[in-house]
């Protein structure tokens, strides 16, 4: 399993500010819950998030992801959650396979 962690992806000291700062913002722990079926489905292929976004921010390859995300981006979600799905479907490694 791959595990995508603020850690991971920043650094110890930027994981832990940007923690800071999402628990001040309004919403935030709303949108956590939203998201909770795409990240339990990306979780049964192998990807371990706290949000849809850590795909958008990362550089490695996450092909097992692409039927999770397609299927999600059907669902309805607010629009921050889908604009998280849809950015991490337009990567060059995915161009021509996830439809226009």
């Amino acid at each position: 399993m791959r595990e995508f962690s603020l850690d991971k992806l920043f650094g110890p000291v930027m994981a832990a500010s940007i923690q800071a700062d999402k628990e001040k913002r309004p919403g935030y722990f709303e949108r956590l819950a939203e998201q909770k079926p795409i990240l339990d489905d990306l979780l049964a292929v192998g990807y371990k998030m706290d949000t849809v976004w850590m795909l958008v921010n990362t550089n490695e390859l996450y092909p097992e992801a692409l039927p999770v995300l397609l299927k999600h981006l059907q669902l309805p979600y607010t629009e921050r959650i889908k604009e998280g799905v849809i950015r991490s479907l337009i990567v060059n490694e995915f161009r021509g396979l996830a439809g226009p």
